[in-house]
């Protein structure tokens, strides 16, 4: 697959779900609370629906009523100036964001006096530290999977619905045809025979598992 232009990555680690992870209705409350046009415009582009591994479906996963809040790498520098509506919502939970261990220890670089903060990234921001154009990977057409599991599913997703960390997601070409092909016999049979498992017997269909599978190019690529 990756010879076919097609990037595997694991979904987004929140560290704190009470925190990032909000329902429709406080969605709508903090957008309402907005002051203007532009900061409702900038609020809106970093609260997107979101799916959980339990989620997913085969072909395609309807929306749920979850949202992430996208806190990316470095936004702890503009929160309480260009988003204040978000930055009053996460300060609610102030000590438990500050707890995480991706928030107090830093092994790569426990010593720079420049940095502003301890650990890996700012409290205010998710875990994995994704900058801002890899969370808008997720406006591409895109699959997603459940990583770990006995049943197979994988949904083709159009739009910009985020994924956790239970879940991988794949960007490229060929997305909806590659959908087709992995929830079919022969895609579960291939990763039954190449995919690791777990001690229970569950497939790890993660990053490494996916990348070398090897699947039939469209003709229409040929043609081209």
């Amino acid at each position: 697959l990756k010879e076919q232009g097609i990037s595997v990555n694991f979904g987004q680690k929140t560290g704190l779900n009470d925190a990032f992870i909000i329902s429709s209705s406080i969605r709508d409350l903090l957008l309402s609370q907005c002051k203007s046009d532009d900061e409702f415009k900038r609020t809106e582009a970093l609260v997107k629906p979101v799916l959980r591994g339990r989620d997913i479906k085969k072909y395609y996963s309807p929306l749920t009523s979850s949202y992430i809040i996208l806190a990316y790498n470095g936004f702890y520098k503009v929160a309480r100036e260009q988003y204040p509506v978000l930055y009053n919502h996460l300060i609610k939970y102030e000590q438990e964001l500050k707890d995480r261990g991706q928030c107090t220890d830093d092994p790569n670089d426990p010593q720079n006096p420049f940095k502003e903060f301890s650990g890996q990234h700012h409290w205010l921001e998710l875990d994995n530290n994704p900058t801002l154009d890899k969370l808008n990977e997720y406006a591409e057409k895109n699959l997603i999977w459940k990583r770990v599991g006995s049943i197979l599913r994988f949904s083709y997703s159009p739009s910009f619905v985020v994924s956790l960390d239970s879940t991988c997601y794949a960007i490229g070409n060929n997305i909806k045809y590659l959908c087709c092909i992995l929830n079919s016999k022969m895609g579960h049979y291939i990763l039954s025979k190449t995919a690791p498992r777990t001690g229970t017997g569950d497939l790890l269909i993660s990053v490494q598992a996916i990348n070398p599978v090897r699947v039939p190019i469209p003709i229409s690529v040929f043609r081209n």
